[in-house]
């Protein structure tokens, strides 16, 4: 009869320690997949995030024969340099950009045209901005987009470059994306070794230490009750 309590008492603890197991590894499971689920939706509302914002202003209308200071002799540069942090997200982006540019239309009257920013090029073959591009050195080309009522003067070069800005990650942004890339090997590498985490492992190691000690308890103590009737 005690052989017999000692034995069930055995089997519940190992039972109840499988049911801990299981359950604390469903919870990190679970973890696992509510992050990923995170990142993705942060990801896809960022992509979908329109190209620019929308510019105050009374907007006239008209021809544009030059902006200011912009295209002098054929020569185009940016008309400014931009950094923004690493994972920004488009809104963020074009929110530093200028709403408007100083134009002379073919009338003579100078204006302020108002402008939205679209991603053309991030110099490394990509034609959209990466909030995380995996080269943190890329340079995006934002270019303008006359708002409505506004056109280019025909009388301009066939090869015009429209007013266009120039994008980059700040200077921490290597940092950061170290960071992301440490972050992506780690997941590899729990991953590969079958999803479990190191807090699993923990417990596993408990759980088996505990049937150890079940199982001495059980025969060590059923040796010794044996020694004494003995």
């Amino acid at each position: 009869m005690k052989n017999f309590k000692r034995i069930t008492s055995f089997i519940l603890m190992c039972i109840i320690a499988v049911t801990i197991a299981g359950t604390a590894m469903a919870s990190v499971n679970n973890t696992s997949r509510t992050g990923t689920g995170t990142v993705t939706d942060t990801v896809t509302g960022t992509e979908n995030n329109t190209a620019g914002s929308e510019t105050n202003g009374n907007a006239k209308g008209g021809e544009i024969a030059s902006f200011n200071n912009y295209g002098m002799n054929g020569n185009y540069a940016a008309l400014g340099e931009y950094e923004v942090a690493y994972g920004s997200n488009l809104s963020e982006v074009t929110s530093k950009l200028p709403s408007t540019l100083t134009a002379t239309l073919t009338t003579g009257e100078e204006v302020e045209v108002p402008v939205t920013w679209v991603c053309v090029s991030d110099n490394a073959g990509g034609t959209a901005y990466l909030p995380e591009h995996e080269d943190v050195t890329v340079a995006y080309t934002f270019e303008a987009k006359l708002g409505e009522g506004y056109t280019l003067a025909n009388n301009l070069p066939g090869d015009y470059v429209m007013p266009y800005a120039t994008v980059r990650y700040t200077e921490n942004a290597q940092q950061l994306n170290s960071n992301v890339v440490e972050s992506g090997i780690d997941t590899v590498t729990e991953a590969a070794a079958g999803g479990m985490s190191g807090w699993t492992w923990i417990i596993w190691i408990v759980v088996i230490v505990i049937v150890i000690v079940v199982l001495w308890w059980l025969f060590a103590g059923s040796k010794g009750k044996d020694g004494d009737n003995n």
